[in-house]
């Protein structure tokens, strides 16, 4: 997913031919809200690639490793017209899952520190909202 259509998603209305903000200050507000949008959408990239990479493709690996180890060992039984392929596959699919669930703290965490960051950058609290749950 681009940056241009991940920020058309959050809603960041298209500029007009021609406009204008009429004053420095809000040419100021639209240049630092147009800033964070794609900072969000740039760290949302970021959590996905890392999350595939570091965390689903990994553990997908790993349980289909595991599941072919226990087939081949006797542990699991392979069935009659599909061979091992069923087992191992749904292991390497539940892996990749919880490989992409178990990165959603290091996100939320990310996320957490971009507004910290905007925050002290702007001397305020940013409009960026993340739960304290």
């Amino acid at each position: 997913m681009s940056t241009e259509s991940f920020l058309e998603m959050l809603g960041e209305p298209p500029a007009a031919p021609g406009s204008a903000p009429a004053t420095e200050e809000e040419k100021f507000v639209v240049d630092e809200e147009r800033r964070r949008r794609e900072q969000v959408a740039d760290l949302w990239t970021e959590c996905h690639h890392d999350s595939t990479l570091y965390r689903a493709f990994p553990m997908s690996f790993g349980s289909m490793v595991i599941a072919s180890a226990l087939i081949k060992n006797g542990f699991l039984k392979s069935t009659k017209p599909h061979g091992t392929f069923p087992k191992v596959a749904a292991a390497g699919i539940l892996g990749y899952i919880l490989g992409k669930v178990s990165y959603i703290g290091t996100c939320y965490d990310k996320f957490k520190d971009l507004e910290k960051a905007v925050g002290r950058e702007a001397g305020h609290s940013s409009n960026l909202h993340v739960s304290e749950d």
